[in-house]
């Protein structure tokens, strides 16, 4: 059998360490062929999908994440130690593996591992574990109109008495909703809300 793994990480030197491990773990029997692009095509043929997200992003939609159909096959590498909060999380991702960045290689590898050793024993597929995962009653959030346009202005740069002018409010009306953004999301500062809303400006493209 191929393993098909899909990894979506933008940091080259991550992106080899990954693949180095595979390699020394499957060394032996099934190829590994690999594929960089996190699209539907891939997405729908891998056995395993590496990705990493940002503070605040995984409570998202997240639309080629949910036919994978294989959540627990999905690693995401991501900036926290104890922040995910798995019952809120969205059903698409409710069962992925979180990869902190301090993660020591040993115990990565094995995460690793005890992946590619079910797929290899039980000759799964991403067709045979199709479960119609659906978004029925689920609880991913998202941001409303206004909050969107704060966070869209606030990425290009515009303060928060420059994005009041913009749309003619006050201040504190946008500071607040800067406040229940960050809450909502779980996003600790400004800079993990900067971060955030990098990721709202990239999804709206």
């Amino acid at each position: 059998m191929v393993v098909n793994v899909l990894i979506d990480i933008g940091n080259t030197f991550t992106r080899y360490a990954i693949i180095q491990i595979c390699e020394e773990i499957i060394y032996e029997t099934p190829e590994v062929s690999y594929n960089f692009y996190y699209n539907r095509e891939h997405v729908n043929i891998s056995n395993i999908v590496f990705t990493e997200m940002s503070p605040g992003e995984y409570y998202l939609c997240h639309e080629l994440a949910s036919e994978a159909y294989i959540s627990d096959k999905i690693f995401i590498l991501h900036q926290e130690t104890n922040r995910v909060i798995r019952s809120r999380l969205p059903n698409c991702i409710h069962n992925s593996i979180f990869v902190p960045d301090n993660i020591t290689v040993s115990n990565f590898k094995k995460m690793i591992s005890t992946a590619i050793e079910k797929i290899i024993s039980q000759d799964i597929t991403p067709d045979s574990e199709k479960t119609k995962w659906t978004c029925l009653n689920c609880q991913f959030k998202s941001l409303t109109p206004i909050q969107s346009q704060i966070l869209y202005a606030s990425f290009i740069g515009l303060n928060t008495t420059e994005i009041a002018n913009q749309f003619s409010l006050k201040y504190k009306t946008v500071f607040s909703h800067k406040n229940n953004i960050m809450a909502k999301f779980d996003i600790s500062n400004k800079i993990e809300l900067q971060s955030f809303a990098r990721i709202i400006y990239k999804r709206r493209k």
